[in-house]
């Protein structure tokens, strides 16, 4: 399969800050060392729980945030080695849908501005053509023309991401990043939402980055799973295989909290895994292995030494000593 996007060993710290002042040699250790790669046209979903790092990944990935350190190549090309031409040509291809609909879509303009606004800014429409066009992707995504000069307070959370959606794809993007897309709708929406990303996936040759904390979605929609710790990646593998047996004492903790109906070849449910403690901090966080203080299969090793995230076999990644 073709690489679209290639992560190597990508960190983000942010500075602590105590007033006005920086504190020496201390950070935030938000994103500590990932790589993957995304294959065109397939879905990627990244879990894990809130504070681990997704969401700024998502923000490094898109150049709304710079690395630390570390490389991003999108379709072969180092996006921090582009002139700030050549990055705004690429932008085109780079789109997000956030979280929250009714935040993320500005409440003084109406929909036909929302949606256009991009699509002037980088010649892909003329004043003359520009409703049009707008209508356009309104109907791809579910909408009509009567819509175009509502504002956003006059829509559902549902259709507002409807909108959000359309404003994205209004630019032919190659690669979304759909940060936590559904998270704020109602489950009967949510259902909507997720099938017609899949419908626009196939008919734009999409490449979806899914970060989400809903592992029940993420099933639902994704090709492969990548799970993310206290800003590293513990596991990556396709999702089928992820979900009938994790490999990581993490991954399985977090998977036996999903509610299920699902018995093993015994007869039985799966057994549910308590984690005790809290997440470490990221700006101090543990020696060795980042999970070792929460870890039911903790040993000596993993006290001092950081696993690395090496192949198990079958195309499946892990970072643990002992799997």
């Amino acid at each position: 399969m073709e690489k679209l996007l290639e992560l190597n060993s990508i960190k983000k710290y942010y500075p602590v800050v105590q007033g006005f002042v920086k504190k020496k040699n201390i950070f935030l250790k938000a994103v500590d060392g990932v790589t993957f790669s995304i294959f065109r046209g397939e879905t990627l979903g990244l879990v894990g729980e809130s504070g681990c790092g997704k969401s700024t990944l998502g923000r490094v990935i898109l150049r709304l945030e710079k690395p630390t350190s570390g490389t991003v190549l999108f379709d072969g090309k180092d996006m921090a080695g582009l002139s700030s031409k050549e990055l705004k040509k690429l932008r085109l291809k780079l789109q997000i849908i956030f979280q929250d609909p009714y935040a993320s879509l500005n409440p003084r303009k109406n929909v036909a501005s929302i949606i256009g606004e991009g699509m002037l800014i980088h010649g892909l429409a003329t004043r003359s053509d520009l409703r049009k066009k707008v209508n356009m992707y309104l109907e791809l995504v579910g909408l009509d023309k009567e819509h175009l000069d509502r504002y956003p307070h006059e829509f559902s959370g549902g259709q507002r991401q409807r909108i959000g959606i359309a404003r994205a794809l209004a630019l032919g993007p190659e690669l979304i990043v759909a940060d936590e897309p559904v998270s704020s709708l109602d489950v009967s929406i949510q259902s909507q939402i997720l099938n017609l990303m899949m419908d626009l996936k196939d008919n734009f040759n999409l490449t979806y980055l899914f970060i989400s904390h809903d592992l029940s979605v993420v099933k639902y929609i994704c090709d492969r799973v990548c799970v993310m710790y206290l800003g590293k990646i513990v596991e990556l593998s396709q999702k089928e295989v992820m979900y009938d047996n994790p490999l990581h004492p993490y991954t399985a903790a977090l998977f036996s909290a999903v509610p299920t109906v699902d018995v093993d070849k015994r007869g039985l449910k799966r057994k549910r895994i308590i984690l005790s403690g809290d997440i470490p901090s990221p700006v101090f966080p543990p020696s060795g292995c980042n999970f070792h203080t929460r870890c039911p299969e903790v040993r000596e090793l993993c006290k001092n030494e950081d696993p690395p995230l090496e192949e198990k076999g079958g195309g499946r990644l892990c970072a643990c000593h002992f799997r």
